[in-house]
């Protein structure tokens, strides 16, 4: 999915972008076709908002020509081209919507405005198209090093998870040896504190291997784990 549409704040930001645009396109118009700004602006505010989501499909052809492998040159020949399509569809629009407000007597003389202005409507399409295409590879990189970041994170998250499921590896038997022999050299002198320390032992062996699975541990049941293991210490000594 495109990741400006996938996120509203994203979408009226871009939206936003293109409002200094309407506006230029509005006056270059108004000059150029030696029409009144209402017509001017009638036009090409409409327009305006149809195009910034035509040049939402920068996206993927700036996916398909990522520029470190296609080149600069190849790309931008590439986007200089495909810039024609949306351009000449876009006059197309215009002239469309022009000749509607026209017939509705909305705006008159708008048709007229279009067929006087199409070569500059058609390059201002070029120029507009272009620039998505700029601010689409900018987007490129900044997904690109998001994507990343996240694979450099999880590859520490699971190279960790792996070292503490070795350490427990290596610590379980010396632990479970070290309380066998304590427990063997209790049982002559304080039968009572060996007998304990098999229950606690048992409980502590349970609880570990019952959370060994699990990705995630309550803090109540790992603290539980912390105390059993204390008290187990405590009767080494």
């Amino acid at each position: 999915m495109h990741p400006i549409l996938g996120d509203r704040r994203r979408i009226s930001l871009y939206l936003a972008g293109w409002i200094p645009l309407g506006a230029l396109l509005t006056g270059l118009l108004a000059v150029a076709g030696d029409s009144g700004w209402r017509q001017a602006g009638g036009l090409a505010v409409p327009l305006t908002a149809v195009y910034a989501f035509l040049c939402l499909g920068a996206w993927y052809s700036c996916r398909a020509l990522p520029l470190g492998r296609a080149g600069l040159l190849p790309a931008v020949a590439a986007h200089v081209a495909t810039a024609a399509c949306p351009a000449a569809l876009w006059v197309l629009l215009a002239w469309g919507l022009a000749r509607l407000l026209d017939r509705m007597s909305l705006l008159k003389g708008t048709e007229e405005l279009v067929v006087g202005q199409a070569p500059l409507l058609f390059a201002i399409g070029v120029v507009l198209y272009l620039l998505s295409v700029t601010v689409h590879y900018l987007v490129v990189e900044f997904e690109a090093s998001r994507d990343a970041e996240r694979r450099a994170l999880r590859s520490q998250v699971e190279t960790r998870e792996a070292q503490l499921r070795a350490l427990r590896a290596q610590l379980h038997p010396h632990f479970l040896f070290n309380s066998l022999n304590s427990i063997n050299s209790m049982i002559a002198g304080k039968p009572e504190e060996a007998r304990r320390m098999c229950v606690q032992l048992g409980d502590f062996l349970r609880d570990s291997l019952r959370s060994a699975g699990l990705r995630d541990i309550a803090l109540s049941d790992e603290l539980q784990l912390v105390r059993r293991y204390l008290g187990i210490c405590l009767l080494y000594t």
